[in-house]
């Protein structure tokens, strides 16, 4: 999640719109064995967040997972961040991408498929916990 509230920002600077989504993300080989990631129902554990979430650019149709490397089986290649063509639609609730919806993208061998959270799992990330660390004047959390 921070990788993608960061390049959310720098993106701003740049005028692109960009709007973070929460989804899971099953990464699979070719005999279809692999690993889920993420969760359509992400929460927090003390100030973790566990889940994962990408970027969608509105204007060019794009997801962009910014963190899919941090995944062993897609750090293997080497390839960077993915980025991939998608169709969207913005609905009633304002949503982007309707929730179940997936994108299967290609990366090297492993398969990636992404499903789309509900608004809910969004609630998860932009409200944190209530009990947060207090902070101290030193900076440090007591």
């Amino acid at each position: 999640m921070d990788a993608c509230m960061a390049l959310r920002h720098a993106y701003g600077q740049l005028g692109v719109r960009a709007e973070l989504q929460p989804v899971d993300l099953a990464a699979q080989d070719k005999d279809g064995c692999g690993t889920r990631y993420g969760s359509l129902t992400p929460s927090w554990t003390g100030t973790s967040w566990n889940g994962h979430s990408v970027l969608v650019l509105p204007d060019s149709e794009r997801l962009v997972d910014a963190a899919v490397e941090q995944f062993e089986e897609v750090r293997e290649i080497g390839m960077g961040p993915m980025v991939g063509k998608v169709a969207l639609s913005t609905h009633d609730n304002g949503s982007l991408m309707v929730p179940g919806t997936q994108v299967v993208l290609q990366r090297g061998e492993p398969t990636l498929t992404y499903t789309v959270a509900g608004p809910g799992a969004l609630t998860s990330i932009v409200e944190p916990p209530e009990r947060w660390p207090t902070p101290t004047t030193t900076g440090v959390p007591e």
